[in-house]
């Protein structure tokens, strides 16, 4: 799972250490909280759904009706 993020983390620690040291660790915390911010409020609950329910939640959102809304 953390194999295709693992290039990003080892090209860009490096730089990010020599400029700030210990707070690198700060940035990349911060950078999970955002992203797991992020899942929460975008991304739909599917535990206990079947595949047609899933299907109608992902087909809702495409849908023109709402882009139009918008």
């Amino acid at each position: 799972m953390l194999k295709p993020h693992s290039p990003a983390i080892s090209s860009t620690f490096p730089p990010i250490h020599d400029v700030l040291g210990g707070m690198t660790f700060s940035i990349y915390g911060a950078l999970s909280v955002l992203a797991v911010i992020f899942i929460w409020k975008f991304v739909p609950e599917t535990k206990g759904k079947t595949l047609e329910e899933l299907e109608k939640i992902w087909l809702d959102d495409k849908s023109p009706k709402k882009k139009a809304a918008l």
